[in-house]
């Protein structure tokens, strides 16, 4: 018998790949995008987490009282950059990784990384409890890392306070993260569990960095490792890096952050699916396999910007290592995810920040 109805079932998050169709988005609330049979989030193991991952506010209200506030800040910019990179992993054939933002002030990292988490779900501060937010703590390793890390699958996930986890465990957890697969374990019957997997991005904070983390145990911070989490320095007297909060507007730096945390905890969720919305648009507009080769051109672009320096007038191309230039190309993809977002004609339309301000904010 032929049934009128059928449901494909969506084992996690993000891109979907549905027979026959451009594009499909799946969210534990909601699946963006228009699919020939009805998909449903159907996940083998229910996660608390994903309820996190829900909207709250309007996209004008995000862009009023977060997005806005960036403005003048180029980490906090950077953070939001961030979040809404995920859905280009794919589109681009990008990798998983991340940043870490360190130092010792209290001067806002905790903060960056509520804007980030902002994009996708409820970004209250992680003090609130985890049945709240959608940030989660180092703490958390092992088989509920892998969870975690499969629950924000084309998104973002965001891990504070990075002296909480075992120095021992960080540099396998890093690897881990960004592997984009879980160990093989046994299930009861003796064979294979099915693996988890993910593609996504992520943003780690704490006052110390990577390095430092992995010294306190006598080792040396691998390739490999800066290239999947490079550090960031994000104190204001140390060199090259740059102060969080530069421009708090007519607010002293305390009340713009304190004003910012309540932003994120009260208008959330819903500037990533707006995001989704522009990017299978355009895949439907131009055809997938075109709309994909655009942005990795234009990824390529941008890593072409990244990578040189004006020398007596005359541009001349960087020097970097094949790690160094994996890295600018991360930092690539999140400018081009501030791009795509923009308000310039023909973009998204999500993030009041123009072209120059984006490439000044990774360069």
């Amino acid at each position: 018998n032929c049934t009128a109805r059928r449901i494909r079932a969506a084992g996690r998050l993000g891109w979907f790949d549905a027979p026959e169709s451009p594009a499909v988005f799946v969210l534990p609330d909601q699946v963006l995008g228009k699919s020939n049979e009805e998909v449903v989030y159907q996940p083998d193991v229910p996660m608390s987490t994903a309820d996190t991952l829900h909207g709250h506010g309007t996209l004008k209200d995000w862009q009023e009282r977060v997005a806005g506030a960036c403005i003048g800040n180029p980490i906090l910019m950077f953070s939001a950059m961030l979040g809404l990179a995920g859905p280009l992993l794919k589109l681009c054939q990008e990798q998983s990784g991340g940043f870490h933002l360190y130092g010792v002030t209290t001067a806002g990292k905790t903060t960056a990384a509520q804007v980030a988490a902002s994009v996708w779900g409820c970004a209250a501060d992680p003090q609130e409890g985890p049945e709240v937010t959608s940030l989660r703590k180092w703490y958390a390793t092992g088989n509920a890392l892998e969870s975690l890390a499969e629950v924000h699958n084309d998104m973002l996930l965001t891990l504070d306070e990075i002296s909480e986890v075992d120095p021992r465990e960080l540099g396998r957890v890093i690897y881990q993260l960004a592997g984009g697969l879980s160990k093989g374990r046994a299930n009861a019957a003796g064979g294979l569990r099915s693996s988890r997997a993910w593609r996504m991005l992520f943003i780690s904070t704490g006052e110390k960095s990577v390095r430092q983390m992995l010294a306190q145990i006598g080792e040396t911070q691998k390739g490999g490792q800066r290239v999947r989490l490079p550090d960031v320095p994000v104190d204001t007297d140390a060199a090259g890096s740059r102060a969080i909060v530069l421009n708090p507007g007519k607010q002293d730096a305390k009340d713009f952050v304190q004003d910012l945390k309540a932003a994120c905890a009260r208008h959330y969720g819903v500037a990533g699916p707006v995001f989704v919305v522009y990017l299978i648009a355009q895949a439907e507009r131009l055809g997938m396999a075109a709309f994909a080769a655009q942005l990795r051109e234009d990824l390529r672009a941008i890593e072409t910007i990244l990578t040189g320096e004006m020398v007596n007038g005359k541009r001349e191309e960087l020097v970097l290592p094949p790690e160094g230039r994996r890295v600018i190309r991360r930092f690539a993809l999140v400018a081009l995810a501030g791009l795509r977002a923009s308000t310039q004609p023909g973009m998204a339309g999500i993030v009041p920040w123009d072209y120059m301000q984006i490439i000044a904010t990774v360069k």
